[in-house]
């Protein structure tokens, strides 16, 4: 990873350079107010993660850190090219896509007695399998299966190998911090690498990293008491200039 810019690094750079978007100064200025408000609400507060849909877990536990890890290493590509043709996942009497169908079939797998958030289990689990996990209630398949079954391969056998089975391990490593813990990630799991060129220089995307550092911390708080999202330090794109922002999106 060394010589790479970091997430806000890489913004930066592309917002200087780009030849075919821009960035509108003006929305990201009326983001950031929105999400300054929305901050001293209940919504971005530790229990209003846990409540603010009914498939997050509800514990603060080690099974909720695993739950959390798979998720987010499986959170990509939920695009659907017609609205009205898509994957749907039916759970506990709702139906649920995007995101969301990922989330129940997780819950729907272990309901069922499947441990799909163990490593020890999606280390070896089968392509056929994973079909049967994330299978749809529509003739539309969950997208990218191919990938998603290497990916859990993949990132179960280093869970193993490096710490001992369990996300919860790699958590304890990073000593509260939220920038040792991003950087662990990224240089543990292949997967989370969000890296790719643009004119001479590669950058670090940072979503999917910061996607799993966010969660995390949001739904597993009372596990590390670490302090809430909107006070860790984790290098990511920067989106407001002002100082009375800093605080929470740490520019």
């Amino acid at each position: 990873m060394d010589g790479l810019l970091t997430p806000r690094e890489s913004a930066k750079f592309v917002a200087e350079n780009s030849r075919d978007v821009f960035i509108d100064g003006g929305g990201v200025q009326r983001v950031a107010e929105l999400l300054l408000a929305k901050a001293a609400g209940p919504e971005l507060r530790v229990g209003g993660w846990k409540t603010l849909h009914e498939l997050n877990p509800r514990a603060a536990d080690e099974a909720a850190v695993n739950w959390v890890f798979v998720i987010d290493t499986l959170n990509f590509s939920f695009w659907s090219e017609r609205d009205e043709h898509k994957c749907l996942v039916g759970y506990r009497g709702k139906t649920y896509s995007g995101y969301w169908s990922l989330c129940a079939a997780v819950n729907r797998a272990l309901d069922e007695g499947i441990p799909i958030t163990s490593a020890s289990y999606y280390a070896t689990v089968t392509q056929d399998q994973v079909r049967h996990i994330f299978r749809s209630d529509t003739d539309v398949p969950m997208p990218l299966i191919e990938e998603r079954h290497r990916i859990l391969n993949e990132t179960g056998k280093i869970l193993l190998e490096k710490f001992e089975g369990s996300f919860l391990n790699c958590v304890q490593k990073s000593d509260k911090s939220a920038q040792k813990l991003l950087h662990l990630v990224v240089e543990s799991f292949p997967s989370y690498r969000d890296v790719t060129q643009f004119e001479v220089s590669c950058f670090c995307l940072g979503i999917s990293e910061f996607l799993l550092i966010f969660s995390f911390t949001s739904r597993t708080h009372p596990l590390s008491q670490w302090p809430h999202p909107q006070h860790i330090q984790v290098p990511r794109p920067g989106i407001a200039s002002q100082t009375q922002l800093q605080p929470m999106l740490q520019l």
